[in-house]
């Protein structure tokens, strides 16, 4: 999911994933779904995080 999408967005998305797999190979289906947060350079950063970052790469 793109680091900006918020929880809620993403958990959605999340969620229609698993019921359309669950629509093609059935309702008792096992899914598990893992949403890691954005990492830069190995570490993990908040959106915020990664807005600061890119307006001090960009010069703005």
């Amino acid at each position: 999911m793109p680091g900006e999408m918020s929880l809620y967005e993403a958990h959605e998305k999340a969620t229609r994933i698993e019921k359309r797999l669950r629509e093609q190979f059935g309702e008792h289906t096992h899914i598990a779904l893992h949403l890691e947060p954005l990492k830069v350079n190995g570490c993990y950063v908040s959106p915020k995080e990664m807005n600061q970052h890119s307006h001090t790469s960009t010069g703005s």
